[in-house]
């Protein structure tokens, strides 16, 4: 059988009518139906009760007695490739593909004092999109 015969032996086809008693079931009113149309005024009164009640703001910080006079310096830096993520080809210009990489990168940073033994480390993500140019031969 190839695809002409199968087309029309499908155009011949017809569903068949539903059975009387789904019909029937189908034009009954349904008594399990939930109505949620109440909840409506609910929503609202909650939401202006929240709107009307007294936010608490947060005290103002006090400043310390002595500020930091103290310099940090780098000393160490590392970065981490967390993952790397093949977004699709792209092309800027005719003739001119780029491979899009999405990598997202760990960065740590230790800073030393100069006066004291004392160090600062931070930590960050960092998200970037990186456009690797295609050579077509």
């Amino acid at each position: 059988m190839n695809d002409e015969e199968i087309e029309r032996e499908l155009t011949r086809l017809t569903p068949a009518p539903p059975s009387p008693a789904l019909l029937r079931r189908l034009r009954r009113p349904s008594s399990n139906i939930v109505s949620w149309w109440w909840t409506a005024p609910l929503a609202a009164a909650a939401a202006v009760t929240f709107a009307l009640l007294p936010h608490r703001e947060a005290a103002p910080r006090k400043p310390s007695a002595a500020p930091i006079t103290e310099t940090f310096v780098p000393a160490e830096r590392d970065e981490y490739l967390l993952s790397a993520q093949d977004l699709g080809v792209v092309e800027l210009r005719p003739g001119a593909p780029y491979r899009l990489v999405h990598c997202v990168w760990a960065d740590e940073e230790t800073f030393r004092s100069e006066r004291r033994d004392a160090r600062l480390e931070v930590r960050q993500a960092r998200a970037q999109i990186i456009p690797v140019a295609l050579e077509l031969f």
